[in-house]
């Protein structure tokens, strides 16, 4: 008797090998989601910002005991405040304006430019060139 498996149970595993293989495709696509934005540019961050800096400082460090410094601050609660300000949960006419006006990936440059720009305890941009 020769080694291997028989025809009918060798057209069973086939079967079965193409249903798995199918099921997995269809599982991949399924569950695979958006695709990942692309990575926040502290450079291009950099660059928006000149918008921000009559009010946070031309480093993130604010010019008014009134407005929060901006350097150092976590990335993620960067983005979450922005949205806030988009969305109107958190109130600021001039903040509510300008996110508005802003698209994601322009947010999120901003925010990464922000949390590596180094926060110095006891310091502002008041007075400061």
């Amino acid at each position: 008797m020769p080694h291997g498996i028989g025809g009918a149970a060798r057209a069973s595993l086939a079967a079965v090998g193409v249903v798995v293989l199918a099921g997995l495709i269809v599982a991949g696509t399924r569950f695979a989601g958006p695709a990942p934005a692309a990575m926040p540019d502290p450079n291009k961050g950099a660059a928006l910002s000149v918008a921000c800096a009559g009010c946070h400082g031309s480093n993130g460090l604010s010019v008014d005991t009134n407005i929060p410094n901006l350097a150092g601050q976590h990335y993620a609660y960067l983005i979450r405040q922005m949205h806030a300000f988009r969305q109107g949960t958190r109130k600021n006419a001039t903040m509510n304006h300008k996110m508005a006006t802003l698209s994601e990936e322009q947010m999120r440059h901003i925010a990464a430019y922000y949390a590596n720009v180094p926060f110095q305890a006891g310091r502002s941009g008041r007075g400061r060139r």
